[in-house]
């Protein structure tokens, strides 16, 4: 679809009819940084602020939520089709705004007018201001994908098209019956929606929602979600809602911005690379992946494997990350169902339900076992140190197995950049940093469980198990071979 654009300084005149209040800030469309950087749009401050101090003030029924969504269906019929059509969808708050942005971009666009569809409403114009360009890796050719190889963002960028694809069929099957969105959607001569419509409402909705506070959740709030980021001590703004419901931007407590300064929040990722994944670039001068989440999977000659992956309903990955004071640690609960098995006392049941349907059912050492409820079991078994190292070992040899794939994949990387000459400089150089941090991250990981491996060895406990299972020091306690 065509997709109408406002400047963003022509969102002034918007603001004051809606009642948006500005004080002492402007919208700048054009930010440079200080390195020379251009940000794009953004917020500036006219006058010196002190802490605490008002920047913006919205309206609450301009917060666009799941709540807008239903409220904006009571007015427009074909919304109302829209909406009734996708019940589930709109109970989830991002498939609602992403399902609402591509409506509003169907409304904005010039070519759609002779069909008379829906109501426009203060949303419309708020479309038409963002940014139709926004540089997410689901946007990356395949070409700058295969870059990412060796990588958690491959993984995340693959599994995100791959639900994206699903989603956008899913959408065209059930929508196919209403009159409207059969000729301007989908009909081979009239319909103008694409894929990459879709893509560019989920872009949008993941790179500017916020978590708001008082039970809010996730939503896009008009001029907060144009404030660029800033790391750490940088950032000088927060929000907040009112008292009177209004969601409010503040400056930080403690903070001041002076005359010509930018207006920055923090966006509040995790690691590099869900950095990427949601907002498209990597902070100035990061040190580190601070975190990553790699996949896990039952071994494929584990005899309760499918029963595990069904009823643990667990992530079935590792979360690795640093703490503050630069502690390598991770976490998983999926873990703990993939290193216990018969033989330690894992077993499962399938029970008949009242209603005539059937139920999986845990069961330890005999007792029912809720999924849960795993870790803290098997930390108060006395064999606890043998379950800890299992779980250490799996996860060791799956960030080996990681860093090698990166490593590997390395001559790849650099050939990819010398068989594409136009290869965006952007992209390249975030791929690169994000590459480097990951492995630096991975090595750093790897000896912080050898390190843990080795503690667990010395135990009493495992020491005894070793000696009563010869077989078992090759796959629980051998050395691995060191991917650096």
């Amino acid at each position: 679809m065509k997709h109408a654009s406002i400047p963003a300084e022509k969102l002034q005149p918007w603001c004051q009819l809606n009642d948006l209040t500005l004080h002492g800030v402007r919208i700048s469309s054009n930010i440079v940084s200080e390195d020379g950087i251009n940000k794009g749009g953004g917020l500036m401050s006219d006058t010196t602020h002190e802490s605490e101090d008002v920047l913006l003030s919205i309206p609450q029924d301009l917060v666009l939520s799941t709540e807008a969504v239903l409220q904006c269906a009571k007015v427009d019929k074909h919304l109302r089709q829209l909406v009734e059509t996708m019940e589930d969808w709109v109970q989830t708050p991002r498939k609602a705004v992403v399902l609402f942005l591509l409506y509003q971009m169907t409304l904005s666009d010039p070519d759609l007018t002779s069909f008379s569809i829906g109501v426009k409403s203060p949303f419309t114009d708020y479309f038409c201001s963002l940014p139709k360009d926004v540089p997410l890796p689901t946007f990356l050719s395949a070409e700058e994908r295969e870059l990412l190889i060796g990588t958690s963002l491959f993984d995340a960028v693959e599994q995100k098209l791959s639900s994206l694809e699903k989603e956008f069929d899913i959408l065209r099957e059930r929508t196919m019956s209403i009159g409207w969105c059969s000729k301007v959607w989908w009909d081979e001569e009239t319909g103008r929606l694409t894929f990459n419509d879709w893509l560019l409402s989920d872009a949008l909705y993941r790179s500017r929602a916020l978590d708001l506070p008082r039970g809010l959740g996730h939503a896009m709030v008009p001029l907060v979600d144009m404030a660029n980021h800033a790391a750490d001590s940088r950032y000088n703004a927060r929000f907040e809602i009112g008292e009177d419901g209004k969601v409010l931007l503040l400056v930080r407590e403690g903070k001041q911005i002076h005359e010509n300064e930018e207006v920055c929040i923090t966006y509040g990722a995790g690691g590099a690379s869900e950095m990427i994944f949601s907002y498209g670039f990597l902070e100035e001068g990061v040190q580190s992946a601070r975190e990553m989440f790699l996949t896990l999977r039952a071994p494929q000659d584990d005899p309760l494997r499918i029963a595990k992956m069904h009823f643990a309903k667990e992530a079935p990955g590792v979360r690795l990350f640093t703490d503050a004071q630069g502690h390598s640690l991770w976490e998983s609960a999926f873990v703990w169902w993939a290193c216990v098995n018969e033989e330690d006392g894992l077993n499962f049941e399938v029970l008949q339900t009242v209603d005539g349907g059937r139920e999986l059912q845990a069961l330890w050492q005999g007792q029912k076992l809720e999924p849960d409820t795993l870790h803290s079991v098997l930390m108060d078994d006395p064999r606890k140190d043998i379950f800890k190292l299992r779980a250490t070992v799996i996860i060791q040899e799956r960030i080996a197995k990681q860093g090698e794939e990166l490593s590997v994949s390395q001559a790849a990387f650099e050939e990819n950049l010398s068989r594409t000459p136009q290869m965006n400089e952007f992209v390249y150089e975030t791929i690169r940093r994000l590459r480097q941090l990951e492995l630096d991250f991975l090595m750093a990981s790897y000896g912080a469980l050898e390190s843990e491996k080795q503690q667990l060895l010395s135990s009493r406990t495992v020491a005894e198990y070793l000696a009563g299972n010869p077989g078992a020091h090759d796959s629980e306690g051998h050395q691995e071979e060191d991917f650096s």
